[in-house]
């Protein structure tokens, strides 16, 4: 329990596939530069073309798109603040501790299987990775966990 709850729940935001690492808010941060140099551009091109109002209508619609994905990117940024670092603060003799673990479980892990004679689990996240034969009784820390995932195949880790 203290180990898939210490080591994978508290850190299963940075448990990701390889291919999704590209994060969130980098994705945002290049939209909205690539939206300001289309409108710099335009402004460019409203200085010198006779026909400024086709020009105009595209400035607009593109600063509102970049309007948008700036309030998205705070909202991200602002998210982020509050992230699963606040978790290892959270009191588990307690009942309201408990029930705040057990929600963050319920979002984090679609099943667990526990194979008791061989002491080990598989756990099935809600991203679609899989850590097969994770073993129970032995100390894995999340970054060892971390580092395993350049390993995985198919979705799956095998420990």
């Amino acid at each position: 329990d203290y180990n898939i709850i210490n080591e994978l729940l508290f850190n299963c935001s940075k448990i990701q596939p390889v291919e999704n690492k590209k994060d969130a808010n980098e994705t945002l941060e290049l939209k909205i530069i690539e939206l300001q140099m289309k409108i710099n551009n335009l402004i460019v091109a409203l200085s010198v073309a006779p026909e400024v109002t086709a020009i105009a209508e595209k400035i607009r619609l593109l600063d509102k798109e970049l309007r948008r994905a700036s309030v998205s990117l705070k909202t991200l940024k602002s998210k982020g603040v509050n992230s699963f670092s606040d978790f290892y603060a959270i009191d588990l003799t307690s009942k309201n501790g408990r029930e705040l673990c057990r929600t963050l479980a319920y979002k984090t892990f679609e099943k667990i299987i526990i194979n008791t004679d061989n002491k080990t689990c598989d756990i099935y996240f809600m991203n679609g990775i899989v850590f097969k034969h994770y073993p129970l009784m032995k100390v894995i820390s999340a970054q060892q966990a971390i580092s395993a995932l350049k390993y995985m195949v198919d979705g799956e880790i095998y420990f």
